[in-house]
């Protein structure tokens, strides 16, 4: 319906206007915002039409509320432009200035927004900021690279105005002349007739007649000749010499006359035959101006008869119009009462969502709650295993007491008895803590290495190699983590060499992990595994066990990623093993 109603607005408006308002009651029935909307710009361009502007008025502004809800720019800016229109016509500077400016803004088309470019320079030049309109002009030039041929003109002519308006006769007629150049398109003539025209009135207003003549007639023998073209530059020339030839001007008039007469346009005719009287009149020729006046009167009579009729016509339209709009208004009242039906429905509806939300927001807590009963659990749990760890810490180094006491070493005891307790202060103090200070690990594991070196004296040394980067006092890891790891190159590994070891812990920074290597040259796990008692075989390692139970609760604790790998080292001159920690860090 709404597309059979945007044909017929011209040749059939009434059916039109039936039309696309059986449109708008059918969309807002179903609820198409678009079609709705579109509707009113139709029936709202059929008012402007009929020059009702009010009521133009009245149904661009619906429509322009919906694009505006449904974000349509491209069919907001069609509205936007006819608003500044009918306000234009209504002598509304004010307002139809704001709705062109929001018609640019929202335009896509490269055309449109050089028109919008044209109205603000007029604009800026009626408030004397010719200076201000020539820049943005120029500046449109060079930067819009999408100019179409007849933007170019529209620009070049408007700042030919302009440059004549600054007394810059020079520059003015070089940018008419392109312009001109522009326009000589051999195809489309009625862009020459504009162009023309306008330089016409251009060169007319700054007292350039002579330039006027030369111009029209220069353009005719450089183009294409056709009626429309010769009749537009007869009429320019002849309107030229009439204050200062009129016999002349007479030529070129009835020349213009016969040209629209031959292309059956009566309104050309009828300006051509009036200046042709009046040319006929100046010259004094009075019997042929009374006659060129008399059927000038008499073709003027019946363009106002069928101007009469039209405007009849037009108003047996309103009259329609008026009923058809009943329609529509009858219609929202009704579509008014049905909304606030819809509102009790939607309380009802928003209820029962925030009913639904809070029973989301209940099932969120109660996930969150168990997910932090299962993360405290694994807390507990890794504590748990550092206390088992400490005892079997303890219980290690005792037997390495008893040992020295065995041997009536009672000195060496006494020593080890009192590096002992130190390391077993920094190891109890450290118990309950998640992590530590890489310094006091270090301290720690150095005071180790130092009790198991005085009791397996003859059988390692051990360095400490830290990367000199590295800042231990700011890096956190967790306690009890790398002694194991020690401890297993100690008993397994160094104890059995028949010359003495050598025991390396290196640390490193590697991106974001803190990479401990304990490197050992003792026998290899391969060799250490058969010298094992059946007891000793049988027996499962409580510290390696529990560190390897470490360092998966730890990755699932805090989603990081603590590895380690075992490497073997097996060559002609040497054996040993070779353990890699690598631990996230937090710094």
């Amino acid at each position: 319906m709404l597309n059979e109603a945007n044909q017929k607005v011209l040749k059939a408006p009434l059916n039109a206007f039936e039309l696309a308002t059986d449109a708008a009651i059918t969309s807002k029935k179903s609820g198409d915002k678009k079609v709705e909307a579109s509707a009113y710009n139709t029936l709202g361009t059929l008012y402007f039409n009929a020059g009702k502007y009010l009521n133009a008025i009245e149904f661009f502004t619906k429509a322009k509320t919906i694009y505006l809800e449904i974000e349509d720019d491209k069919n907001e800016e069609y509205t936007l432009k006819y608003l500044g229109k009918s306000y234009q016509a209504l002598d509304d500077k004010e307002k139809s200035i704001n709705y062109y400016k929001q018609a640019e803004e929202k335009s896509n088309s490269s055309r449109e927004k050089g028109n919008y470019r044209i109205v603000n320079s007029k604009i800026k030049k009626s408030q004397g900021k010719e200076k201000e309109a020539i820049g943005d002009l120029e500046r449109e030039l060079v930067q819009n690279k999408e100019l179409d041929r007849a933007q170019k003109i529209d620009i070049y002519l408007e700042l030919g105005e302009l440059y004549f308006s600054q007394q810059d006769t020079t520059k003015a007629v070089s940018l008419i002349d392109k312009a001109l150049a522009t326009s000589k398109t051999r195809k489309n003539d009625s862009l020459d007739i504009n162009t023309l025209n306008s330089v016409w009135n251009i060169y007319d207003q700054n007292g350039m007649q002579s330039q006027n003549i030369e111009t029209q007639r220069t353009f005719l023998d450089s183009s294409v000749v056709n009626l429309n073209l010769e009749k537009t530059v007869n009429y320019n020339i002849g309107n030229s010499l009439l204050n200062n030839d009129a016999k002349e001007a007479a030529t070129f008039f009835k020349l213009s006359a016969d040209l629209a007469q031959s292309s059956n346009d009566q309104v050309e005719r009828v300006k051509a035959i009036e200046k042709l009287s009046e040319s006929y009149e100046k010259s004094g020729e009075y019997d042929k101006a009374l006659e060129q006046y008399k059927l000038y009167v008499q073709l003027v009579d019946s363009i106002k008869l069928i101007e009469l009729a039209s405007q009849l016509q037009n108003e047996m339209l309103l009259t329609k119009y008026e009923v058809q709009e009943s329609r529509i208004k009858e219609l929202e009242e009704k579509q008014k009462e049905k909304e606030e039906a819809l509102s009790r429905q939607r309380w009802m509806i928003a209820l029962l969502i925030l009913g639904i939300f809070a029973l989301i927001v209940l099932t969120y807590f109660l996930v969150k709650n168990i997910r932090e009963k299962q993360k405290s659990n694994m807390k507990i749990r890794l504590a748990s295993l550092r206390a088992q760890m400490n005892p079997h810490f303890i219980f290690n180094s005792l037997n390495s007491v008893n040992g020295f006491i065995s041997q009536n070493e009672e000195i060496e005891a006494n020593k080890y008895l009192s590096d002992f307790s130190k390391l077993m202060r920094t190891v109890l103090n450290n118990t309950n803590n998640e992590k530590i200070t890489l310094e006091e690990e270090l301290k720690s594991l150095e005071i180790y290495l130092s009790l198991e070196q005085s009791r397996f004296s003859d059988k390692f040394d051990f360095v400490l190699d830290i990367d000199s980067d590295i800042s231990t006092q700011n890096i956190q890891i967790p306690p009890m983590l790398i002694q194991p790891y020690l401890e297993n190159a100690v008993w397994h590994g160094l104890r059995y060499r028949e010359e003495k070891g050598l025991l390396t812990l290196a640390i490193q920074m590697e991106g974001n992990s803190l990479k401990v290597s304990v490197s050992d040259n003792g026998i290899g796990r391969k060799q250490s595994l058969a010298l094992k008692t059946k007891h000793q075989k049988d027996y499962k390692s409580t510290g390696m066990s529990n560190t390897q139970e470490r360092l998966t609760i730890l990755n699932k604790l805090y989603d990081k990623s603590y590895t380690v790998k075992v490497i073997d080292l097996q060559t002609a001159d040497d054996t040993g093993t070779i353990v890699e920690l690598r631990m996230p860090i937090d710094v």
